[in-house]
């Protein structure tokens, strides 16, 4: 059996493989080592980032509108999981793997079940969107990114300008 097999044979519905729910405390960077400073807009950088892409990634599926409600429906838990542990990347990647999910299906839009897997997409997207811990820590990443920016302006951050350039001071 070829890798080819194996992977079609594994991409087929949802994985069978026991696996942990959401990346264990241990295994994520701390919170300065984040994928980004900066909030990605709509799907950017949701498939480059590690340990955030590869927990949430078996769980999207848009082939169907049954496989596509089971699949929102597990990255809004996992969504939820990454606000218990007031994670807001967690959160955002979650999010963003429904939103792929909506915009995925709706390039199929001719087909009447895509369709209807993109409006089960929407449905999650909308609660995520309007999230009350989401808001909040989505406010305070910006908040925390606007004060960064000000201080490397000033010359107080970790990056010093010298003579046009960057230089980072360790």
């Amino acid at each position: 059996m070829n890798n080819a097999t194996t992977f079609l044979k594994i991409s087929k519905g949802f994985p069978t493989l026991p696996r942990p729910i959401h990346p264990p405390s241990a295994l994520r960077p701390p919170p300065s080592q984040y994928y980004t400073d900066r909030i990605q807009r709509g799907e950017q950088g949701v498939l480059t980032h590690e340990p955030y892409k590869s927990y949430p990634l078996p769980l999207w599926r848009f082939r169907t509108p049954s496989i596509a409600e089971k699949s929102s429906t597990a990255l809004y838990d996992e969504f939820l999981r990454f606000y218990k542990e007031d994670d807001f990347v967690g959160m955002d990647m979650s999010r963003k793997f429904i939103q792929m999910g909506m915009t995925r299906s709706k390039r199929h839009e001719g087909q009447e079940d895509k369709l209807i897997a993109c409006e089960i997409f929407k449905e999650k997207l909308g609660r995520c969107r309007g999230h009350d811990g989401y808001k909040v820590l989505k406010e305070g990443i910006k908040r925390k990114t606007l004060k960064d920016d000000v201080q490397e302006q000033r010359g107080e951050g970790k990056y010093m300008k010298q003579e046009g350039s960057r230089e980072y001071l360790s």
